[in-house]
């Protein structure tokens, strides 16, 4: 996969990666056909997500327009088709459901002098996780990653783990 990086946009790191191994192996699998990548960043679990499965109708959504436009770019670089949009979390997808809605979370607590694309915590979690299931197929499923530093503590299925140099990165399915 090629990606263009940008200093205004969450560049891909072992979060990123992990989730990604995660949502190839879950396209693949299960086959969803409406997929939402909630603050998409470069676009890369939307644009996995499309690769893995064409037939696949993927949006991507980010409160940054620097976000928007360096997916749409990164789209282009990798020849599919994907909706990205400005949104903050589900506010431009009113009564819409889908079969899969991936977030890589600002999962780190929110302390100072973290910068905010790092931070948002639990309490931000459990807001998209609530948001989120309001915008799920009868059969849908959410994949989000967290970190051991952040824990989450409502009930969810691990489906991979990664220790990384001072945490455990998790992705997990609610």
């Amino acid at each position: 996969m090629k990606l263009k990086d940008s200093e205004h946009v969450y560049s891909p790191r072992e979060d990123s990666n992990l989730l990604q191994r995660v949502v190839e192996d879950y396209m693949k699998k299960f086959k969803p056909t409406r997929v939402l990548d909630v603050g998409t960043g470069s676009g890369i679990q939307a644009i996995t997500a499309k690769k893995a499965y064409a037939n696949a109708e993927v949006f991507g959504a980010d409160i940054n327009p620097m976000a928007i436009d360096l997916a749409t770019e990164n789209a282009k670089l990798n020849s599919v088709e994907i909706k990205f949009l400005v949104s903050d979390l589900f506010e431009r997808f009113q009564d819409q459901k889908f079969d899969l809605i991936i977030f890589n979370a600002p999962y780190l607590p929110p302390e100072p002098p973290l910068d905010p694309i790092w931070s948002g915590g639990e309490k931000f979690i459990m807001k998209f996780i609530k948001l989120a299931r309001e915008h799920l197929t009868p059969n849908g499923n959410i994949l989000f990653v967290y970190s051991s530093k952040s824990p989450v503590k409502f009930k969810h299925k691990i489906v991979a783990e990664e220790k990384v140099f001072f945490e455990t990165l998790y992705v997990a399915e609610a």
